[in-house]
């Protein structure tokens, strides 16, 4: 008598058997985009309070055998050390990659980038190695995303029942899945890094909407995420058995998580067909994915209109409910991470120019004058457009969400509407570029002389990572 493959099973024996070759090529350069945004976002964060600590952490937590870099330092640490801080940094600005499915927004992609970049600069692996283990990676992340169901929007565009974040599931899993990729775990061992994963979730305090002033613990932490993932694929691969159909039946991860159903058929339909990677979206600012459309609707005013700060009298934002939080409208927020969770400093941020990284919340723009008047200029309202949330959904994903901006300035009021925000893939305007994705790296380097003359050649290393022999080449050039 033969059983049924678990949904389970079934993502791992595909996931485990992913070759480069399998890649389209869109996919492919995809995924070396995807390992270019992280990095980015990683050298920046580097700079913020958060990265020091992910950095003194690493130190604390092991620096021998010196296996993996630690990105933009000279030391190296053990891989488990490595991958952590290295995914700590990728998030502590809040401006890594976003898949927005309907039932969870997650920022799985920066955990599946930096736990299989540690593993393979450890194993010495290929650059083709390296982008199909994060494929993998991130396609389970992505399946795990659209199979939870959406959350119930009500007619005030209020979202009912407990908050479910996927960043810690996706996070976790996506991570597991792609380091069980590098050290070439096979389908059964790979179901066991998963079952060990979904047993050692983030799940966040719904604490993270009550503080005025946000903890750098933020509502899910990349850092845990990216080295559960190595942890899980390495004790698997030690023989360490986890629940083998984690996702699998009514006491699946989705119902431990709070979900009330999780759609089996779409977790493995078309697999090597459709590539959910493909929706993943960039962010071109470091602050929370929501509000970015309000920001591009600004932005657009600004490049319009050549405005300057001091020519701005006023300014309107129009958001959705998912950043309608108290410390979304402060106008004067308190602590690096409330400024990536809030809009007047962001908007502060565009009209005086400041390349947008690290230099966002650096002393001066936390407490200079020029910013804190400018960010009492702005006002933050809840976008009406934003109360039909459920038509705004495509396919299991949030494609559009509305945000609009109007200034008041030169005597005249400008108004701009945007349906997404910069780096959404869906949308001509929005789609980024790879030569947006070089800006993004500039802007994450902007002040730092270590970085001066050098951006250039990791970005050309990265997108010719197919033809690395040795990941090894690339490790050398974040150090």
């Amino acid at each position: 008598m033969t059983t049924q493959p678990t949904t389970t099973g079934r993502l791992a024996e595909f996931l485990a058997g992913v070759d480069y070759s399998d890649l389209p090529a869109p996919v492919a350069h995809q995924t070396k985009r995807l390992i270019l945004d992280t990095v980015a976002c990683a050298i920046g964060g580097r700079r913020s309070p958060l990265g020091e600590i992910a950095v003194q952490f690493a130190e604390l937590a092991g620096t021998e055998p010196a296996e993996a870099t630690v990105v933009g330092g000279p030391r190296k640490g053990t891989v488990v050390a490595a991958a952590t801080a290295n995914g700590r940094m990728a998030g502590a600005l809040d401006a890594d990659d976003t898949f927005a499915s309907a039932g969870q927004t997650s920022h799985h992609g920066a955990s599946t980038v930096m736990a299989a970049l540690a593993l393979a600069e450890r194993a010495g692996a290929s650059g083709e190695q390296l982008i199909a283990s994060v494929a993998a990676g991130y396609e389970l992340g992505a399946r795990f995303g659209v199979s939870v169901p959406t959350q119930e929007v009500v007619p005030t565009g209020e979202r009912v029942g407990s908050w479910r974040v996927g960043g810690g599931p996706a996070g976790v899993l996506a991570a597991a899945t792609a380091s069980a990729h590098v050290i070439g775990l096979d389908p059964a061992q790979t179901v066991h890094a998963l079952g060990i994963a979904g047993a050692h979730i983030d799940v966040p305090p719904l604490k993270w909407f009550e503080a005025d002033t946000a903890p750098m613990v933020k509502s899910l932490d990349v850092g845990w995420n990216t080295g559960t993932g190595v942890s899980s694929a390495l004790l698997a691969n030690l023989g360490m058995t986890g629940h083998a159909s984690i996702l699998d039946g009514d006491t699946g991860l989705w119902r431990a998580l709070g979900y009330v159903s999780f759609d089996f058929e779409k977790a493995t339909s078309e697999l090597g067909g459709r590539w959910y990677l493909l929706d993943g979206s960039f962010k071109r600012w470091p602050c929370q994915y929501w509000v970015q459309p309000a920001l591009t609707a600004f932005a657009r005013i600004l490049e319009d209109e050549q405005l300057t700060a001091d020519e701005i009298d006023s300014v309107v934002l129009r958001t959705n409910t998912k950043s309608g939080a108290p410390r979304f409208r402060a106008q004067q927020p308190e602590g690096f991470v409330t400024c990536q969770f809030n809009l007047p400093h962001p908007a502060a941020m565009l009209a005086l120019r400041v390349p947008a990284g690290p230099r966002w919340f650096d002393e001066w723009a936390l407490g200079a004058a020029a910013v804190r008047a400018f960010r009492s200029k702005v006002e933050v309202e809840i976008d009406p457009e934003s109360k039909r949330a459920a038509e705004w959904m495509v396919d299991g994903l949030i494609q559009r969400i509305p945000g609009s901006a109007e200034v008041h300035a030169r005597g005249m009021t400008y108004t701009a509407r945007a349906d997404a925000g910069l780096g959404a893939p869906w949308f001509d305007e929005t789609r980024f570029t790879d030569d947006d994705l070089r800006t993004k790296l500039d802007d994450m380097t902007s002040g730092d002389p270590a970085w001066d003359g050098r951006t250039t050649e990791l970005a050309d290393a990265v997108f010719a990572l197919d033809q690395l022999a040795d990941v090894r080449e690339l490790a050398a050039l974040l150090s």
